[in-house]
């Protein structure tokens, strides 16, 4: 019995370290579009020669070459909806996100929401 426990503290000890993103799961799926931008592609973004006078432009690129990585996923599958709605809200309510944006359109709400970093 003392084996088994102390088998189980050490799997619960090290599923952190080991443990995928929330929504790795989808990213290859069949029935699940995805697009992933890692932060090389930022980087390489944000290193576009923009007019010094486009201050707006200037500010966009600023911006994207803090960005770390953006996951969009996508599905026509109602299994797979429901599943990435419940994977979603239960990494909203753990992750400490900011809402930056929020969307409706034809009855679809659509957020997208931040965890800012140190910078």
């Amino acid at each position: 019995m003392k084996k088994v426990v102390l088998a189980l503290v050490f799997l619960l000890m090290a599923s952190p370290i080991f443990a995928q993103g929330a929504f790795d799961k989808f990213d290859g799926q069949d029935d699940v579009k995805s697009v992933i931008v890692n932060k090389k592609m930022f980087d390489m973004m944000s290193k576009v020669k923009v007019d010094a006078s486009d201050k707006e432009m200037q500010q966009y690129f600023n911006l994207i070459k803090k960005l770390d990585n953006l996951k969009v996923f996508t599905t026509k599958s109602a299994r797979v909806e429901a599943e990435m709605k419940a994977t979603a809200e239960r990494y909203v309510k753990t992750a400490n996100l900011e809402e930056l944006m929020r969307v409706n359109d034809s009855g679809r709400s659509i957020k997208i929401l931040v965890k800012s970093g140190a910078k």
